[in-house]
């Protein structure tokens, strides 16, 4: 117990003394800062600097990773908005291609025949250079609209399954949405209708509506549903009528003027090319007699001439253009004929472009052409060329120096439009008997036959193996629909064997 209050002394004299150190420290401390009091106050302003530095690149750093998250945001929107439409634009171009398949095979819809008025404006409007333009559909569209039926006519063939499609082509064609909406708000308005009404009140309507364009009428069905909505009308159902049917009729005049507008422009170019005047109004009756001038006068010109104009119809088309372009018109087209009546199209080009395949396009129009008082039939044939890429050609060629086209294979495409019913032509593969040859040991004759009044076709080709089995734009396709025969095919690829 001693010993401990001997110690408690000592040790409160310790605490005594470190606290007399702390305040002597502190003391000179302060006395230091009493005598530079300039330095400390420069040490604290550099701190402050840099903490504000700190705090300004933590913010600069901060909204650059905002802007780059909202760059990125913005550029996945806009790729996302561009893959919509290009989609958009692929499924429009599916839906055309499959209606003027049905429309040159003879069983088009009604909406077939719609989408044919938009194509036929399409082309008349922005030329040969529409992305959705090809040669072939120059050959199929041909005079397709003398075929167009009357509005009121496509309307009335619509079914109920159509609706879904108009309301489709509106969404995936918003270029002419008025149009669809058209077409799709006259269907619903004729499945709505009252026949039993109609027939009472039909006099009437027509007397209000009768005459009038578009404008007049959506003047006057605002004028209507005005006195509507206030109880001024005299007899409200009569004027809901009118105002249903105006809707109707100014909806049809729509497709009418659209129509009418394609016929119009094909009247146009053929009086251009008949070399007469266009008469004003414009009228169906006029557009009949100028095709039937087309064909008289058709038919006085001499057998250079249609061919001339035929080459001529061919060298408008873009690719019979870009082959120009490439410098591949020497040589491109083959002869047409030789000295046995036979058309070669064995010959390929040596020319260095660098395009892996095209189509080189030959045009006939042969009807005037008589053997043994039968008519050569018109046709549209493509040579397609390209590079082999086998072994050989990979060890001694490069995209530098690339290797001489070779045909790959053809596409025919015969015309009998006068063919009875019920008759059907064909083909037949001659092979040459002269081996010695060398022209006729690499190549045969392709011979095409028909029922009268149609002579026969004899092409010179490659003798190649066929391939069957190709897929895509090289599919083998033999079939003959709607006057048209078709044979395409390419050849089965060669390989090097050492």
């Amino acid at each position: 117990m001693n010993r401990r209050r001997s110690r408690s002394p000592k040790r409160r004299e310790g605490s005594s003394h470190r606290s007399r150190e702390d305040s002597r420290d502190f003391e000179q401390h302060r006395r230091r800062q009493d005598r530079y009091p300039s330095a400390v106050e420069d040490r604290e302003r550099q701190r402050a600097q840099r903490d504000n530095e700190r705090s300004q690149t933590q913010q600069q750093r901060g909204g650059q990773r905002r802007d780059s998250q909202q760059d990125n945001e913005y550029g996945d929107e806009a790729q996302s908005r561009k893959w919509i439409e290009g989609e958009g634009a692929f499924l429009l171009k599916q839906k055309r291609m499959g209606s003027m398949l049905r429309v040159n095979q003879g069983r088009a819809s009604s909406v077939d025949m719609f989408n044919l008025i938009l194509m036929i404006l399409e082309r008349n409007s922005t030329g040969k250079n529409h992305p959705t333009y090809s040669i072939h559909d120059e050959e199929m569209m041909e005079g397709r609209e003398a075929q167009i039926p009357s509005v009121e006519a496509l309307l009335d063939g619509l079914k109920t399954s159509d609706q879904a499609q108009l309301s489709e082509m509106a969404k995936i064609d918003p270029e002419n949405a008025m149009y669809w909406g058209s077409a799709l708000q006259s269907a619903s308005n004729r499945d709505s209708q009252d026949s039993t009404k109609l027939s009472v009140v039909r006099d009437d309507i027509e007397k209000v509506l009768g005459g009038k364009n578009r404008q007049q009428l959506a003047d006057l069905e605002e004028r209507m549903q005005k006195m509507i909505d206030s109880g001024a009308a005299p007899n409200r159902e009569f004027f809901q009528d009118l105002v249903a049917h105006s809707k109707d009729r100014r909806m049809r005049l729509v497709l009418d003027e659209k129509r009418s507008e394609a016929i119009e422009t094909r009247y146009k170019q053929l009086c251009k090319e008949n070399k007469t005047t266009p008469e004003t109004p414009f009228t169906e009756e006029l557009y009949t007699k100028a095709v039937e001038q087309y064909n008289v006068e058709w038919d006085k010109r001499k057998p250079q001439q249609k061919t001339s104009s035929a080459s001529e119809k061919a060298k408008a088309t873009p690719d019979f253009q870009n082959a120009v372009d490439d410098g591949m018109a020497d040589g491109l087209l083959p002869q047409i004929t030789d000295a046995d009546g036979v058309i070669d199209l064995s010959k390929g080009i040596t020319d260095e472009s660098s395009r892996d395949t095209e189509e080189a396009e030959l045009y006939q129009q042969s009807d005037e052409l008589q053997v043994d008082k039968k008519t050569r039939p018109r046709f549209h044939n493509r040579v397609v060329l390209g590079f082999d890429w086998n072994k050989y050609n990979q060890t001694h060629y490069d995209s530098n120096n690339l290797p001489p086209k070779t045909v790959q294979g053809y596409k025919f495409n015969i015309f009998y439009p006068e063919l009875p019913e019920g008759k059907t032509p064909s083909y037949q593969v001659i092979k040459s008997k002269n081996e010695d040859i060398t022209k006729q040991r690499e190549t045969c004759l392709l011979k095409f036959t028909a029922p009268a009044p149609y002579a026969d076709l004899t092409f010179r080709v490659v003798d190649r193996t066929w391939d069957y089995a190709a897929r895509g734009d090289g599919k083998y396709n033999s079939s003959y629909h709607n006057g048209v025969l078709q044979l395409h095919f390419r050849f089965k690829k060669d390989f090097y064997k050492k």
